[in-house]
Formats: C-alpha cells, structure tokens, sequence
C-alpha cells in the first residue's frame, strides 16, 4: 500500500509517494515493488496534474493505493 496527497491541481505534492505497508517477498523485492509504484504515479501525472472534479478535492486529496505486482515478469 503506498499514499500520496495531491494539491488542488492534481499534481503529487513534492512527487513524495510513501510506502505504508507491504508484505510477501524479501526487502529487495518489496523495494522494487515500491520504486515501481512510485515511478508510474510521479510518470502518470501530466505537467498539469491528474485530471480530477475539483469540487471533490477533499475526496481525491490523500490517496491511499495498493499496488500488487503478481501479475509483473521481467522480460
């Protein structure tokens, strides 16, 4: 499970993504994970931030996302 807060404008504020919990797989592999996770939410937000109703700031605002990578392969 990784959180973040967005400003008004989408964008993740101070591209700080944290890692909250995580289980299975050694430390090295859970780091990947997170620095995966990470990578794509900073990646994904355009220059002008995510694209969300700003009436429902105060819903979008802190994010809380569980990222699972069982379905990954290295290629």
């Amino acid at each position: 499970v990784v959180a973040f807060e967005l400003d008004r404008d989408g964008r993740v504020v101070g591209n700080n993504v944290e890692m909250i919990t995580a289980t299975d797989g050694s430390a090295a592999a859970i780091n990947a994970a997170f620095e995966a996770a990470r990578r794509a939410i900073i990646r994904c937000q355009t220059a002008e931030g995510y694209n969300l109703p700003d009436d429902k700031y105060e819903s979008w605002r802190q994010v809380r996302m569980t990222f699972d990578p069982s379905g990954m392969r290295v290629q």
